[in-house]
């Protein structure tokens, strides 16, 4: 094996490793940030951590139902969250940059009812 092979080799392994280590690296963590998920200075923190949150947020009705859907990054909502009501229809869209609502689409009957465009 030459010095080249070697050293990716190793470099394989330090990180198979680490990402089992810390938990699969990139493998995001879901949580429910409504029940999971602590806000504090209007950014979303797991209990006992120092760090923002970062991963998917999933949470659902009692009934099994998604009741919303989306992406936190650094402790701020990002990308689309989506809303539903308790029987599986859609509710909203909303369309986050770094914690800022976007654009919101609110929906009866599985129509857009409404759409709003934000500009700070």
């Amino acid at each position: 094996m030459n010095k080249q092979t070697k050293t990716l080799l190793t470099i394989l392994f330090v990180c198979v490793v680490s990402s089992f280590l810390s938990g699969c690296g990139s493998v995001e963590k879901t949580i429910c940030s409504d029940k999971e998920g602590q806000t504090r200075n209007g950014l979303v923190y797991l209990p006992n951590q120092e760090e923002p949150f970062t991963g998917k947020n999933l949470c659902k009705y009692e009934n099994g139902q998604n009741k919303s859907k989306g992406k936190v990054e650094d402790g701020k909502k990002d990308g689309t969250w989506t809303e539903w009501y308790e029987k599986g229809e859609i509710k909203s869209k909303k369309n986050y940059n770094g914690g800022q609502i976007e654009v919101e689409e609110n929906y009866k009957d599985g129509n857009v009812v409404s759409e709003t465009m934000y500009t700070y």
